[in-house]
């Protein structure tokens, strides 16, 4: 009998301090609402992170003369539609009502109480894909701070051109951005088809689609790591916190609060979502890491056939770094697309490579493939030549970060101009149309030998993509 007891005791003392591990503020119970800010959680939204939490600060002064700069940025947070939205907001009804009546959550009260008072935002009804006020908000400030870093870039409209996607968040986000800059509303900038062809590349990759789907197959690193102790008890423990009993759908439901946490962030930055009381700090780290993976093989290192697919894009970045500077020249192209194309592009470019893939089992803490810290909202990617009394080099910045690569002609994130443009070779040298989906990597340039034919052909293409 007293063996029993020293058991029950220990087996107490042990629940307690795994309790105690997630739960850290008011004794036992973890408070979201009157925690202070910083929350740390709120930088590691994945795609939908407000821009400010994570951004740099481009450099104020610079040893050498910015020439150009090729500049990719994605659009602030705009309002999703009922349709697009991702979320079941009838379930989140239903389970505040079980919060609210059941006595098994471990929430505190200031934390219930902020729950009772959730709305859906109106704006998501009444604007659906407009821009948040938030969104042109960050648009203009980014205008702002690259307009101060590289003025003789910035100094007339007629040598920036602009360039977006069909999406009216990226239109919203052009207008904000350009007007910021130069203070007027008609400018000029190019078609947006073209655009989606050279920015939404992988919506013409079949294949692409193709292997997407496998990444959800029972077998893929990230349904193993679902099904993981730490991805299970993670669950638990976040179920156990609203007082609610685990279920077959219970990583459904928990996504739903999950997801609804970010939006409402994201849409109302000064704000806190009454749903991210569902999360401790522990939680958000293994939540993030659960959508690493998935991006990893989606649009980063993970597979093949990721990096191939911004070839055009690569090669429009390195036509106009080998442009010449003449006075009347393009000085900065602007282009607005999605937090894929940023991805997507940035894989392309090598950087954010981890030297293994991701575990299965547990959280990598100290991966380079963090879309939180890549994409968030309003994410940009800045390529500056310069010259350096007479000597040409090149800097890469993202979200006003600059990038050191430990590449060949790079030291300290400053790269010989020369070695970065052979860095890019096997894009320059390719024909992007066969080598973005997986096709030949044959360059271009060597098919012209194979008839006069092939070579009339070959330049008709390039007319057509050079318009």
């Amino acid at each position: 009998m007293c063996s029993k007891i020293i058991f029950l005791c220990f087996v107490l003392h042990l629940a307690r301090g795994s309790i105690s591990k997630h739960f850290r503020n008011e004794g036992d119970v973890y408070c979201y609402h009157n925690t202070s800010e910083p929350r740390p959680q709120h930088s590691q939204f994945t795609t939908k992170t407000t821009y400010a939490l994570v951004k740099g600060d481009l450099p104020d002064t610079e040893s050498c003369d910015p020439v150009k700069i090729w500049l990719l940025i994605r659009h602030g947070p705009a309002y999703p539609s009922t349709s697009t939205i991702g979320v079941d907001i009838d379930a989140l009804d239903e389970l505040r009502e079980s919060i609210m009546k059941n006595t098994l959550s471990s929430l505190c009260t200031a934390d219930k109480e902020f729950l009772e008072t959730w709305t859906l935002n109106e704006n998501i009804a009444q604007n659906p894909e407009n821009l948040t006020e938030q969104g042109r908000s960050q648009m203009i400030t980014l205008a702002e701070d690259y307009k101060k870093a590289f003025a003789p870039l910035f100094d007339s409209p007629d040598k920036v051109k602009f360039r977006h996607t069909t999406e009216l968040r990226n239109n919203e986000s052009f207008l904000a951005f350009a007007t910021a800059l130069f203070n007027e509303v008609d400018l000029e900038k190019e078609g947006d088809s073209d655009n989606n062809l050279l920015f939404k590349f992988y919506e013409e990759c079949a294949d692409w689609k193709e292997k997407n789907d496998k990444i959800y197959e029972s077998e893929s690193v990230l349904s193993q790591f679902e099904k993981s102790d730490k991805f299970k008890g993670t669950i638990d423990e976040i179920l156990a916190r609203l007082g609610e009993s685990p279920s077959e759908d219970k990583w459904k439901l928990v996504k739903n609060v999950w997801d609804m946490c970010r939006i409402d962030k994201a849409l109302d930055v000064e704000n806190f979502s009454p749903w991210c009381i569902a999360f401790t700090q522990d939680h958000v780290n293994v939540l993030e890491y659960h959508e690493d993976i998935e991006l990893y093989y989606k649009t980063g290192h993970g597979d093949k056939l990721n990096p191939p697919l911004a070839c055009k894009t690569v090669v429009d970045l390195i036509d106009h770094l080998e442009s010449e500077s003449t006075g009347d020249s393009t000085n900065a192209i602007v282009s607005f697309a999605d937090a894929t194309t940023v991805q997507l592009f940035m894989t392309a470019l090598g950087t954010h490579k981890d030297t293994e893939n991701p575990s299965n089992v547990s959280v990598v803490e100290n991966r380079k493939w963090k879309s939180s810290q890549m994409s968030p909202f309003a994410s940009n990617v800045a390529v500056v030549k310069y010259d350096c009394s007479g000597d040409a080099k090149v800097k890469i910045f993202l979200n006003q970060r600059l990038l050191t690569p430990d590449w060949d002609g790079c030291t300290g994130g400053v790269c010989e101009f020369n070695k970065f443009i052979e860095h890019y070779k096997s894009y320059t040298s390719a024909n992007c149309t066969k080598y973005f989906c997986g096709g030949s990597e044959a360059s271009g340039t060597a098919k012209l030998v194979n008839g006069a034919g092939v070579l009339a052909v070959t330049v008709t293409l390039i007319l057509i993509y050079l318009r």
